[in-house]
């Protein structure tokens, strides 16, 4: 998260950086009046997007059969989904805001997920 923060008071320190010097300049009216609104967009968009980028959890869901992979459970906030979904090659990572009946489902398919790995380290044994 330091990280995170840091690279937005760096970006926010070179727009401010440069709009002063286009204010100070102020020769070409028409590329401040484009240059100014664009660079308050990127800020905010940069803002916004960076924890995608950098992979945290999204709360952005695929409407599609997914498999899932791991559960966890940070009690008073948020419930985690590791999934992969069909057709997809990479894992994406989803968290919902907790409620206890969320998080007795998240329970109910992390059993399903245990008896799944039992069974399936049963079945490898036969196999070898």
């Amino acid at each position: 998260m330091i990280f995170f923060s840091f690279l937005i008071l760096a970006w926010i320190g070179l727009l401010t950086i440069l709009l002063w010097d286009l204010i100070q300049k102020g020769q070409n009216k028409l590329y401040m009046f484009i240059l100014i609104p664009t660079s308050l967009v990127l800020t905010i968009t940069t803002y916004f997007t960076v924890q995608g980028l950098l992979g945290y959890p999204t709360e952005n869901y695929k409407e599609i059969r997914f498999r899932v992979l791991a559960t966890a459970v940070q009690e008073p906030e948020w419930i985690y989904y590791w999934v992969i979904h069909t057709g997809d090659q990479e894992p994406r990572s989803y968290r919902i805001p907790y409620t206890r009946p969320d998080h007795e489902q998240q329970e109910g398919v992390e059993r399903k997920m245990q008896r799944w790995r039992h069974c399936r380290r049963r079945v490898d044994r036969r196999k070898v």
